[in-house]
């Protein structure tokens, strides 16, 4: 079934890009985001219990829809790059801890079928749905104190992360008399599949890397982005 939904989706996604659209929307503005995951241990590691987690991040959202003058029905791409700020452990909000040096970057990418009404006053709706993915780049340096050795051991940690799912967008337009017009909403997603490529590097004797690539059982998430935007019109 969920198959057959993304082939959907995709069909007919492809076949509005085709068609010449004249009425566009640029929408630019920033969010706060909350991607929150259930998940277990790929098979290369030695932990089978569910893991939640996820992230909570300050963001910049710039999205396009694509509309024919006389149709409700056009075509709609978001894209937003995100910085995390907390960290989401087990259920539990942390702040994000790491030595100089470390970084984390995330981004999400929508295209799918947009919609709107046909309000001409004051205020207006419009919408999306389609394709998610759920893109994590992290390169962190951590202190890890343990009884095997006397000093404390210094971790690098290298990782990909991408899911793969369903995203929409829905938002409240706020018209002008002009081009230019103000945009409240929230986008969100389900994401189902997950690969994650990773590496430990261990300051120890003899060095310790461990790589970890494949699938990740059992993934599901969801994301919650609001924001408040921008948008020009022509």
């Amino acid at each position: 079934m969920k198959i057959l939904i993304l082939v959907f989706l995709l069909f007919h996604t492809g076949f509005l890009f085709a068609q010449e659209d004249k009425n566009n929307w640029n929408i630019t503005g920033l969010e706060t985001a909350i991607y929150t995951y259930v998940r277990e241990d790929i098979k290369e590691t030695e932990y089978d219990e569910a893991l939640p987690g996820g992230n909570i991040a300050f963001g910049l959202k710039t999205q396009m829809f694509s509309f024919k003058p006389d149709r409700a029905l056009g075509h709609w791409i978001s894209v937003d790059f995100r910085i995390p700020f907390r960290a989401i452990v087990e259920g539990e909000v942390e702040v994000v801890d790491a030595l100089p040096g470390s970084i984390q970057m995330l981004g999400n990418i929508n295209f799918g079928l947009g919609f709107r009404s046909y309000n001409k006053g004051f205020l207006s709706f419009y919408g999306g749905l389609g394709l998610h993915t759920y893109l994590s780049y992290l390169h962190a340096f951590t202190i890890l104190s343990t009884s095997v050795s006397e000093d404390d051991l210094e971790i690098e940690i290298l990782q990909y992360d991408s899911a793969f799912g369903l995203g929409a967008e829905i938002g409240l337009r706020l018209n002008t008399k002009g081009k230019i017009f103000f945009v409240i909403g929230s986008g969100f997603s389900w994401d189902f599949y997950s690969y994650q490529n990773s590496r430990v590097l261990v300051e120890f004797d003899p060095p310790v890397d461990i790589e970890t690539i494949g699938s990740v059982p059992n993934y599901t998430a969801f994301d919650m982005s609001p924001h408040v935007s921008i948008g020009i019109e022509y």
